[in-house]
């Protein structure tokens, strides 16, 4: 019966099925089976996890690829990255750096195909230094990922987190001329999202409170109600458009939209934006209260 299992997950894990693959990603680490390289099928489930969007697993999955890949291998090396990617996104912000850091660290010693994987190094230290309001340190790493992409997706996301760092960490102006160099003609669905929502807080940033609120619009035509699924992305735009709302004196409905957004970030655990949103609520409540 076990060799049985064992044939379906190892037919599983080359299915092309993320789905399956990650599934018997996790069965064959029970089994002792971790693929050859060690750690090769651990990495196969924790991209696939990633590619579905489900954070948590892939951040678990990957944690135990480091516990059974080789030291100094090609394959512990992509873990590494993977595993930064995903803690950055569920929210494991100091071990996304460790990931990253420790990968960049040893990048002189690995194959050249390994030089590939730092800009997806870089990206992720910058994302979580920007959720750990550490924002010299994210754009550092921002703006190292924005040279390093050779493609214009990855680039123009990470020239968006750029400016992010820029906007949060009192530069506004610079933020605004790295959003005026990126070429809106490629993209769609959450990298455009991403830029929208960028351009809010760069608005909301130096004071352009209506043309933030035109930008929120075009960002919302983009979810058409799917809220779930655009995730932390929508609840960081929901705040900013409650705080330009404020602004604007519409007062009753940045209130509600403000608490739509701490809602919507405790759920995509994006604790710092939910933080953020909750202290924001509190002083505007302590306002009317006065």
């Amino acid at each position: 019966m076990q060799i049985d299992l064992r044939n379906r997950l190892l037919a599983d894990i080359q299915s092309g099925s993320d789905e399956a693959i990650m599934s018997a990603a996790g069965q064959l680490f029970e089994l002792g089976e971790y693929g050859s390289p060690k750690g090769t099928y651990l990495l196969s489930g924790g991209k696939a996890a990633l590619r579905l969007g489900y954070w948590m697993d892939a951040a678990i999955l990957l944690f135990n690829g480091l516990h059974t890949a080789e030291p100094d291998t090609l394959v512990r090396a992509e873990i590494l990255v993977n595993r930064a990617v995903a803690c950055s996104r569920v929210g494991f912000y100091r071990d996304a750096v460790q990931a990253a850091t420790e990968f960049l660290d040893q990048i002189d010693s690995l194959p050249e195909l390994a030089r590939k994987w730092a800009a997806n190094a870089h990206h992720a230290m910058g994302f979580a230094y920007d959720r750990l309001e550490q924002y010299s340190e994210a754009a550092q790493h921002n703006g190292l990922a924005a040279e390093m992409y050779t493609n214009s997706i990855g680039r123009s996301n990470a020239m968006c987190d750029l400016a992010y760092s820029l906007a949060m960490g009192g530069n506004a102006a610079d933020a605004d001329a790295i959003l005026s160099r990126i070429d809106l003609t490629d993209l769609s669905g959450l990298p455009l999202f991403h830029y929208y929502v960028t351009a809010v807080i760069v608005d909301f940033a130096l004071a352009r409170y209506a043309n933030g609120m035109a930008t929120t619009k075009k960002a919302e035509e983009l979810v058409r109600g799917s809220d779930d699924a655009w995730g932390s992305p929508l609840a960081e735009l929901r705040y900013w458009k409650a705080r330009c709302m404020w602004e604007l004196g519409d007062l009753i409905r940045a209130a509600a939209t403000g608490f739509q957004a701490a809602m919507l970030a405790e759920r995509h655990w994006n604790r710092t934006l939910c933080d953020r949103a909750t202290a924001w609520l509190a002083e505007i409540n302590g306002k009317w209260g006065n």
